[in-house]
């Protein structure tokens, strides 16, 4: 099992454990940072003609005093295993292909 996969695993179960209703549409934030604003763009670009909706581009300044840039890619999903290690395939081959870091996802619990 991939580092990855572990860690959605890990979400979805202290999503269970907050009591979410797991049969439910979540919106899922993906998260992404990168020290190119023009890769970010082009991230949120390529999100957004894949359906998902995008957040603002936030800048913000690393403990090394370098500028990056982050954004979500948001989409309404149900969290099982399969369909949130699919999406988080997608955002990780996303981010390997426009040169910027994917950082994992988060929600808010639904009743």
């Amino acid at each position: 099992m991939t580092a990855r996969i572990h860690g959605d695993r890990e979400v979805i179960k202290a999503l269970a454990d907050a009591q979410s209703n797991l049969k439910k549409a979540h919106e899922i934030e993906f998260h992404f940072i990168g020290y190119n604003e023009t890769k970010i763009s082009m991230l949120a670009n390529d999100g957004k003609s894949r359906g998902y909706r995008v957040s603002s581009i936030d800048t913000m300044v690393d403990k090394d005093g370098r500028r990056y840039w982050y954004l979500d890619l948001i989409g309404s999903i149900v969290p099982t295993e399969q369909n949130i290690v699919s999406n988080t395939a997608i955002m990780a081959a996303l981010a390997r292909n426009h040169g910027v870091e994917y950082d994992g996802w988060g929600c808010q619990v639904v009743q």
